[in-house]
């Protein structure tokens, strides 16, 4: 049962649709402890009575203890971090539109703070927290909040492993927030519309005719090159529209200003991923990593993932249950530049996405196997951040 000291930590409490958003409620603790219990029972098998093998069970929730004081505040907050985690006061209309479980819950996020100043802060998530019982003291000058409950998924999450994750479900389009550990929040351009039936009850609706689709300004923790990284999205085509149709891109109409693209090409019915070296040319020449030809990925939700592997030399694609497929050989270089970021659209005027987007996200230095691409597809269809893996 691991035991942390939440001394000068941060929890952030949040609606389970707007982590970091709006609806977050910041506590910086003064003392406190954190514990929690992860179970997952083995199965033993016997044979006419005797002990033979042994499976794996079923996993069981996490229980999880807080006990946190922290300075008062001179104005009443609303929500207090009480009524947050209560889902009262101001929080009280936090009922997340997602899956059924998440409605009574919300995402509790610890930043602990490593009392050298040098070595990066570590992060925790447990989501959703569903709250069983809880304690609050409001004193003068400091109160004490003490709260038990359940969580489904509890992740420590690297700073070193940099993921942007972007749920693609707010209500307001203007800004797509990232739930990962950067804050590379998206700009909204064209009026990306919502959709209410998605993979978790929101999504996010691109019109390639109206041009819709998100970006970011290049930044250093946008940019890939000939490092590990991964991603995947979950992706729904509603018609074709006979040019190709970007998902996640950082390109250019010259190879030497692109880094890579994950897209949809309309006249081989295949997803692709292009990973740029450093001349400006892609791995694989015509044939870069590639699904297998299939009309049934329009009109569906299909999970597409991608990753280059800067170790061996290679970049691979592959969707929903099917794993990796073949790996196309890199140089074993890759390329930079300051092109934006993008979803839902690429370079020039005919690379707009023409669906639904859910769950979008990118992993800089690190790559997932197959087994665990596989994984977040079987067990976690849908699932927000973080990725249970």
């Amino acid at each position: 049962m691991p035991i942390y000291s939440l001394k000068d930590a941060v929890i952030h409490i949040s609606d389970i649709d707007g982590r970091r958003g709006s609806n977050t409620v910041e506590v910086t603790v003064e003392e406190g402890d954190l514990s929690y219990t992860e179970r997952r029972p083995s199965n033993i098998i016997s044979d006419r009575g005797v002990l033979n093998h042994a499976r794996k069970g079923n996993e069981e929730v996490v229980e999880v203890s807080f006990s946190i004081m922290y300075r008062s505040v001179a104005v009443d907050e609303d929500p207090s971090p009480y009524g947050a985690i209560k889902q009262v006061e101001g929080a009280s209309a936090w009922v997340s539109t997602n899956h059924l479980s998440d409605k009574y819950g919300v995402d509790v996020e610890v930043i602990l703070s490593n009392a050298d100043g040098a070595t990066a802060d570590e992060y925790l998530y447990f989501t959703p927290f569903l709250p069983e019982e809880v304690a609050f003291n409001e004193g003068e000058e400091m109160s004490t909040l003490s709260f038990t409950g359940r969580a489904l998924l509890v992740s420590p999450v690297s700073p070193d492993s940099a993921i942007q994750f972007y749920h693609l479900r707010a209500a307001t389009a203007a800004v797509e927030r990232d739930s990962g550990i950067n804050n590379l929040d998206l700009t909204d351009n064209n009026n990306v519309a919502l959709l209410n039936i998605g993979l978790r009850g929101r999504a996010k609706q691109f019109t390639a005719a109206s041009s819709m689709y998100y970006s970011r300004a290049d930044e250093a923790n946008l940019r890939f090159g000939n490092i590990d990284y991964c991603g995947g999205a979950w992706v729904y085509i509603t018609a074709e529209t006979g040019s190709d149709e970007a998902i996640i891109s950082k390109d250019s109409a010259l190879g030497t200003e692109s880094e890579m693209t994950l897209w949809y090409d309309d006249s081989e019915n295949r997803f692709r991923f292009e990973h740029v070296e450093s001349d400006g040319s892609v791995s694989g020449g015509a044939s870069p990593p590639r699904t297998p030809a299939l009309s049934t990925y329009v009109g569906r939700w299909v999970f597409v993932y991608f990753a280059h592997d800067a170790a061996n030399d290679e970049a691979k694609i592959g969707y929903d249950g099917e794993g990796f497929g073949t790996p196309v050989a890199t140089d074993g270089t890759g390329n930079t530049d300051t092109q934006p970021f993008r979803i839902g659209a690429g370079y020039g005027t005919d690379k707009y996405m023409n669906g639904y987007l859910s769950h979008v996200w990118v992993l800089r230095n690190k790559i997932l196997t197959s087994a665990q691409m596989i994984r977040i597809f079987n067990h976690h269809r849908g699932q927000g951040f973080p990725l249970n893996y």
